[in-house]
């Protein structure tokens, strides 16, 4: 199985010395370039920067479609017009992107921080 990862998970079982508990539940996850940018953009000082530059269980693939970041980022703007929930827009928003483009990569790297109201 493979699992797309946002940050949250490397940097929270990292920093509890639990990273490998995502190896020994998937076997291998991919992170979009933009992840990995943000782990390791500050030298080693973000927890689970190291591991993401050395672990060969965890992959690194290039988002290269802003096509379909556009059409999520559309669809939750237009949901969150009509309702002002922000976490029910962005779900819809990533329940939309899915029917159209199944594969995780395309719609799970979002996440909302912050006040959903």
């Amino acid at each position: 199985m493979i699992i797309v990862s946002n940050t949250s998970p490397i940097t929270n079982l990292s920093a509890i010395g639990q990273l490998h508990l995502l190896q020994q539940l998937y076997g291998e996850i991919i992170i979009p370039s933009a992840v990995f940018q943000e782990l390791t953009q500050w030298g080693d000082s973000i927890p689970g920067a190291k591991e993401v530059k050395a672990s060969n269980w965890i992959q690194v693939n290039p988002f290269t479609n802003i096509h379909l970041v556009q059409e999520l980022m559309t669809e939750f703007y237009q949901r969150i017009q009509q309702q002002p929930d922000k976490a029910q827009g962005l779900r819809q928003a990533m329940l939309m992107t899915m029917k159209k483009h199944p594969q995780p990569i395309y719609w799970t790297a979002f996440t909302l921080i912050g006040k959903s109201q």
